[in-house]
């Protein structure tokens, strides 16, 4: 019997970052996803998300994890950089930096749980 764990419902990142994104909505985030940094939309390695809630600022780069050998695809030192540099701005607590995997799954979900408006 194999158990089915949070983290395997997810195929692919695409998948991953969709239910990220679909739960951050209804909690009441304000979401921006880059689709793809490294086709210069944007600047390279610029995180996957940026959410926004009552004042608190999430910054998220998603991975997964490679089905063969089960080890977590690398992050590149573009996206370090930009991570780093988020990491240092620090706001008091409310700017939180992460990289997550699917097997990350409850650290999202208590993150991203903070219900609030955002109406202005």
């Amino acid at each position: 019997i194999v158990e089915v764990t949070t983290a395997m419902r997810f195929r692919t990142e695409a998948e991953w970052t969709r239910h990220i994104i679909d739960y951050a909505e209804a909690n009441g985030w304000l979401v921006y996803h880059v689709f793809n940094s490294f086709k210069r939309v944007t600047s390279k390695g610029f995180p996957d998300l940026v959410c926004l809630n009552s004042g608190l600022m999430v910054v998220a780069e998603l991975k997964m994890k490679k089905r063969k050998t089960g080890a977590a695809v690398g992050v590149s030192p573009e996206q370090r950089h930009w991570l780093g540099e988020f990491s240092k701005v620090g706001l008091g607590g409310s700017l939180q930096v992460y990289i997550w995997t699917p097997d990350d799954y409850e650290e999202m979900e208590e993150t991203l749980s903070h219900k609030e408006s955002n109406s202005a």
